[in-house]
């Protein structure tokens, strides 16, 4: 059985579109995209108001554990390229166990 990473990616609403396409580009067999969150990080606040523009997207992904070092540095790569390394970007990893 193929072992997996279970890739949980924080990011910027206005950069989601941008680690999907490293996502799919890294060959990520799939991944689910959850928009519209609100939160408080390293960036600021991202609530969705007139006061704290902006906001997050959560996506997730069960990743062959062989491609996730690709996949950490094309996302790495996005957050690289923003001026003064500004982008509102985390990747988390958990262990994981398909049970269905």
């Amino acid at each position: 059985m193929e072992k997996n990473r279970f890739l949980l990616i924080i990011c910027q609403t206005g950069a989601d579109q941008e680690a999907v396409e490293a996502l799919e580009d890294a060959g990520v067999p799939g991944y689910t995209r959850f928009s519209g969150a609100s939160g408080l990080g390293e960036t600021g606040r991202h609530e969705g108001t007139a006061v704290w523009p902006g906001q997050n997207t959560l996506i997730l992904s069960a990743v062959p554990e062989d491609l996730v070092p690709e996949v950490v540095q094309r996302l790495k790569s996005i957050h690289n390229s923003r001026p003064g390394h500004i982008l509102g970007l985390k990747i988390f990893s958990f262990t994981t166990q398909e049970l269905l």
